[in-house]
């Protein structure tokens, strides 16, 4: 692309006007060239420049493919590396790699882009890195966070309980990592899950609901059994009630008998 113009903001993304540089373009169905254009558009862009964040501002011209034979009578521009999406696959990659182990709303205020565009960029990243690994999915799927660098890096492990394996590690521990992993299977591989053990983390819950209605969901041991002790500490350290003390030292209350 041909750069013929750049407009700097304040406070926004500098704007940068590119166009294309071949006089010619292939048609997408037939793959043969035409130079026929009817009329021309504009469209914006977010991409990356090192490690600069920028709106490419396309002018798309609109081709007429020549032959008769072919069924595709006009087509768009088509460039490199930018798909139908808001942001260039570049800028995507770039994303992902900046939302590595971090929150995604805090980069994209820090990068000021919109937050949506780092979903999108961590969901693809999560796809690509899981669809070589995706395994076989039984009755029971067991979900759980664990540290790889602690206080700074989390990953959730899903496993198979029944079978003993791990199927599948997603980087993060927000509800987008299960649903990442639940885009990798289809409707009917999903709905056999019968079973989903997780923790007690809202984010969790609330995902496995969405990716898995039919499966029910239960509270791993660990988490449970933890819950269960700081209950009863949170017993054991209550004051007794104020009305036991005031029957005690009323006349005629029934005490216990002390031994010598």
């Amino acid at each position: 692309m041909n750069t013929f113009r750049t407009v700097e903001r304040e406070g926004k993304l500098p704007v940068v006007h590119v166009a294309g540089r071949f006089e010619c373009a292939l048609c997408p169905v037939c793959a043969r060239p035409s130079a026929t254009t009817n009329g021309t558009g504009w469209r914006d862009v977010i991409d990356v420049v090192r490690t600069l964040v920028i709106t490419l501002s396309i002018c798309v011209r609109r081709f007429l493919c020549e032959y008769e034979d072919c069924p595709q009578r006009s087509f768009d521009e088509r460039f490199e590396g930018i798909g139908r999406g808001g942001a260039s696959e570049r800028a995507l990659a770039w994303f992902a790699d900046l939302a590595r182990g971090r929150a995604t709303r805090a980069v994209a205020r820090d990068v000021g882009v919109p937050e949506h565009y780092l979903r999108l960029a961590v969901g693809a990243a999560r796809r690509r890195a899981s669809a070589r690994r995706a395994g076989h999915l039984g009755r029971r799927l067991a979900i759980d966070e664990c540290s790889i660098k602690r206080g700074y890096v989390y990953a959730t492990v899903f496993s198979d309980p029944e079978r003993r394996v791990v199927i599948d590690v997603a980087p993060g521990r927000d509800g987008a990592a299960i649903w990442a992993f639940a885009g990798l299977y289809q409707r009917h591989q999903r709905a056999r899950v019968a079973v989903v053990t997780i923790d007690c983390h809202n984010a969790y819950r609330y995902m496995v609901r969405l990716a898995f209605p039919h499966a029910l969901i239960v509270a791993d041991a660990f988490h449970l059994h933890r819950l269960v002790l700081d209950a009863l500490a949170k017993v054991r350290r209550r004051p007794p009630p104020a009305s036991a003390k005031t029957n005690a030292a009323m006349p005629g209350f029934p005490r216990r008998p002390v031994t010598p």
